[in-house]
């Protein structure tokens, strides 16, 4: 398939004004450049847009608040289906967040009202490293429910001592258990698709940003692929064989 970039610039942001900021935190963030490692997380956390819920409401409120109380375990951190559209959790997250360091971050950008989506890509990353540079850039296409949100790869350039990290995180199509087969298949092509965007993407980021051998490049993310539970299944040629003839 021929890939195309449409990429959507961010600025890195600083910590919000209405947010009182602990000065030693600032020293503490300052000297994070001493050590040798950084702690860093990639998490789907699934506080997906309302209405959409399994149980209740999914308990969207209680985890974020045991989710904010964990975050100061790290130096940066990716999430996935952090939805900001139709409900604020991820700007309270982000409040937190700053208050406990991570005073840059950046996300995926809320659709246009003339859009095709409905919801945002969910993705989002805070770090306690500034964030020099940033791009959102979105997949060609989603299936089923998937095509409500803009998915695709959002890549941060973070300036750590001497060098960058030239971080990218994304959320790839799912499939749903539920389904028909067909449906299960459109899934399975849309996300070997994806697979196909992602190389090409990742390429364009190191042509463009990658310019010292002392960086380092990392790509995370939810690949919705469960290598545990298949691990001792025997793989699915025949029906994998169509669908690569078809694509």
């Amino acid at each position: 398939m021929d890939c195309k970039i449409n990429v959507e610039l961010h600025n890195y942001t600083i910590h919000h004004r209405f947010n009182k900021v602990n000065r030693d935190q600032i020293i503490n963030t300052n000297k994070l450049g001493d050590r040798n490692s950084i702690r860093l997380l990639t998490y789907n956390i699934f506080l997906r847009p309302p209405p959409i819920k399994n149980n209740e409401d999914d308990y969207k409120n209680e985890r974020l608040e045991d989710f904010c109380k964990v975050i100061n375990d790290f130096d940066i951190i990716c999430l996935q289906e952090m939805f900001g559209t139709y409900n604020s959790r991820k700007h309270e997250l982000i409040r937190s967040a700053v208050r406990q360091g991570f005073f840059f971050y950046v996300d995926t950008p809320t659709p246009s009202f003339l859009s095709k989506y409905m919801v945002d890509g969910g993705l989002l990353i805070l770090s306690r490293f500034p964030i020099v540079e940033s791009c959102f850039f979105p997949y060609a296409y989603g299936v089923l429910a998937d095509s409500l949100a803009e998915k695709g790869i959002l890549y941060a350039k973070i300036h750590i001592q001497s060098s960058y990290l030239h971080l990218m995180t994304t959320h790839l199509q799912a499939s749903y258990f539920d389904s028909s087969e067909r449906d299960w298949d459109v899934s399975f092509e849309t996300r070997y698709n994806q697979l196909h965007e992602v190389n090409f993407i990742v390429k364009e980021i190191l042509k463009t940003y990658y310019k010292d051998y002392k960086d380092k490049a990392l790509l995370v993310g939810d690949f919705n692929v469960d290598a545990q539970k298949y691990k001792f299944k025997k793989p699915v040629i025949t029906n994998i064989k169509k669908l690569l003839e078809k694509s």
